[in-house]
C-alpha cells in the first residue's frame, strides 16, 4: 500500500472545508455581488462558481474511469499541484470546457448545480480507491489521490478569488439606497407581473413596480444596488424593450 492515510484525511477535510466556505459566501451574497466584475474582462463571483462546478463535474469523470495499479507512489505529485494552484500571483488558462457559459445567473440554480456537484464528488471521494492510476487529458499519467488534491486546491484557489472580489465589491458600493429606473413597452398588468417576478429572483430585497400609467412604462428598482446590463437582458429575452431612464 502506497497511499499515505494522512494525505487522504487530510484531502477530505480540506476540500469539505473549502466547499464549505465557498457555499456559505454564495448563500449570503447578493445577487448584485454575485454579478459584480472588479474589471471588464475579469469573472464575476458567479462566473467563479460556475468554473469551479464544471471543474468539480470533471473531476466526479476523472475519478469514475478506470485505472491502473500504481507503479508508483500516488501522493508523488501532491506537493507539485499545490505549489501551483496555491500560487496566487500566477495565472493560468483555463481549458475551453470548464470556463463559464453565460453572463447572467440565477442564485437558486446556481447554488443548487454547485452543491450536487460537490456532494457527489465527496461521496465519491469516501469510495474511490486512490491508488489507481489514469490517463488525463490536461494531467497526464496521474493517480486518483493526486487529481482528487487538485479540486482541492483549485476549490481553495477560487476561494480567495472570491473573497476578493467580494471585498471590493463592498468597497465600491456605497450603503445608501439605490433607485434605477427604466423605460419599457410593458402593456398589461400581466405582463407587468411576470416581469417583476422574475426581477424578483435576483434582487429579493427591492421595492419592483412598473407604472403602467406613465408614457414611458417606467421600471423602477429600488433598494439593492442593480446590475443594468442583468435588466435589459432578462428585457430583451422576455420579448421587451428596455432602456435606462435619463
Amino acid at each position: 500500500m502506497f497511499t499515505n492515510t494522512i494525505h487522504t484525511a487530510t484531502l477530505l477535510n480540506g476540500l469539505d472545508e473549502a466547499h464549505t466556505a465557498m457555499q456559505q459566501l454564495l448563500s449570503t451574497a447578493s445577487e448584485d455581488a454575485l454579478h459584480f466584475k472588479p474589471a471588464a474582462r475579469s469573472w464575476c463571483i458567479a462566473q467563479i462558481a460556475e468554473h469551479v462546478q464544471l471543474s468539480a463535474n470533471s473531476v466526479l469523470k476523472a475519478m469514475a474511469l478506470k485505472g491502473n495499479p500504481a507503479q508508483r507512489d500516488p501522493a508523488e505529485k501532491i506537493e507539485e499541484l499545490q505549489q501551483i494552484f496555491l500560487d496566487f500571483d500566477k495565472q493560468y488558462k483555463s481549458p475551453e470546457f470548464i470556463l463559464p457559459t453565460k453572463d447572467i445567473y440565477i442564485k437558486a440554480v446556481l447554488l443548487t448545480e454547485f452543491e450536487q456537484t460537490y456532494a457527489a464528488l465527496i461521496q465519491l471521494l469516501y469510495r474511490v480507491d486512490f491508488e489507481e492510476m489514469i490517463d488525463h487529458p490536461a494531467f497526464g499519467n496521474i493517480s486518483k489521490l493526486e487529481i482528487a488534491h487538485f479540486a482541492w486546491f483549485h476549490t481553495e484557489r477560487h476561494l480567495r478569488q472570491m473573497n476578493k472580489c467580494l471585498q471590493l465589491y463592498k468597497q465600491t458600493r456605497q450603503q445608501a439606497t439605490h433607485i434605477e429606473l427604466f423605460k419599457t413597452n410593458v402593456n398589461s398588468k400581466s405582463e407587468a407581473a411576470t416581469i417583476i417576478s422574475k426581477l424578483q429572483q435576483h434582487y429579493p430585497f427591492s421595492k419592483i413596480t412598473i407604472d403602467l400609467h406613465d408614457c414611458d412604462k417606467i421600471l423602477r428598482i429600488e433598494g439593492e444596488q442593480v446590475q443594468l446590463s442583468l435588466v435589459l437582458n432578462l428585457l430583451e429575452k422576455m420579448g421587451y424593450a428596455g432602456s435606462v431612464f435619463t
